[in-house]
């Protein structure tokens, strides 16, 4: 059969979170072509796309995929013989082992009936996406490992900061139940723009326009409850309209990703320092409460920024939109 590369090539690229870096279980780092679709599964996510080949089997990943990519012909042309998937690109051909038989445990997330598919809000990706800067990187903190949405809310905090993103009142529907998704497979989630979710036991699956499915293991735990410090008391701040372009020239020396600021009277100072050097800029500030400093995310805060340049400041500091808040602990002033 004859198949466009590139079309071929999309689909792999789709499916290729899905891949384990090493065997876990059978068939775990191949491209599963099964019932019109290419799919993975690491037994923590799976991803399936169409792909419209007449075989079925399991191929190495890596050596596909890697000859796929080099094999610069508009059309290929793929067979099997004796357990090898030919390949033939103009004049280059390929012999990759094809196993027939396919042992990728993929019956175990369970496939939702049509009836099952809920629609999501249109913002949802936005949401998670903007959730994700506070989701903990901490081992010891495995809940908060998690993006967590509860009706209408979209919520993470890592124990320093809390986000939390209203998805608005008619999302209310959308998620009758508590859902609690690991940020690896969240992030993912984003990239394939999803449009509607369904549920089956102990897998939650997201399907986007182009008929791709991504599966992951619903975590099954309780999320704390962090409202009472999304309330925050104090002052408001004006922080300067220059603070995005300075945001920007610390984000060179960035290497962990967070910047520093710090509040004295009347000035502002964001510094960060990396492996290969570091940065420091005052800013003119209206402020006159006691020194303080938190660390930011640059992007973040500059998102945030950009529509209000407004915060408050009392025990914590409070940014706050239409439809997100988030709260960043203060830290006492590093010592001169």
């Amino acid at each position: 059969m004859k198949i466009n590369r590139l079309a071929l090539l999309k689909a792999l690229e789709a499916v290729k979170p899905g891949l384990a870096r090493s065997l876990v279980i059978e068939q775990s780092t191949c491209f599963v072509f099964i019932d019109g679709v290419v799919c993975t599964f690491n037994d923590e996510i799976s991803v399936s796309h169409p792909v419209d080949v007449d075989f079925e089997g399991a191929v190495p990943a890596k050596e596909f995929y890697d000859m796929i990519t080099k094999v610069k012909k508009e059309e290929l042309e793929l067979t099997v013989s004796a357990g090898t998937l030919l390949l033939v690109g103009g004049t280059a051909k390929a012999g990759i082992r094809l196993e027939e038989e396919i042992e990728l445990p993929i019956h175990e997330l369970g496939m939702p009936e049509e009836d099952d598919w809920i629609d999501l809000p249109d913002n949802f990706c936005e949401a998670v996406k903007f959730c994700l800067f506070s989701v903990s990187k901490d081992a010891d903190k495995d809940i908060l490992k998690n993006v967590f949405i509860e009706r209408s809310k979209v919520i993470s905090c890592d124990n320093n900061r809390i986000t939390e993103y209203d998805l608005g009142k008619a999302a209310a529907k959308c998620f009758p139940l508590p859902l609690l998704i690991p940020s690896n497979a969240a992030k993912s989630i984003v990239d394939y723009e999803p449009i509607e979710y369904a549920e089956t036991e102990g897998w939650i699956h997201f399907r986007n326009e182009n008929e791709a499915l991504f599966s992951c293991r619903i975590i099954e735990d309780e999320y704390p409850d962090f409202s009472e410090f999304l309330e925050v008391d104090g002052d408001a701040i004006e922080f300067p309209a220059n603070t995005a372009e300075v945001l920007d020239r610390a984000a060179v020396m960035c290497q962990d990703k967070r910047v520093n600021i710090a509040l004295e009277t009347n000035k502002m100072i964001i510094s960060t320092e990396g492996a290969n050097g570091w940065f420091k800029e005052p800013v003119r500030i209206v402020y006159t409460g006691e020194p303080i400093e938190f660390d930011i995310q640059p992007e973040f805060m500059k998102a945030m920024l950009k529509n209000n340049l407004e915060a408050t400041i009392g025990d914590s500091l409070k940014f706050e939109g239409d439809n997100y808040i988030h709260v960043v602990n203060l830290m006492e002033p590093k010592a001169k």
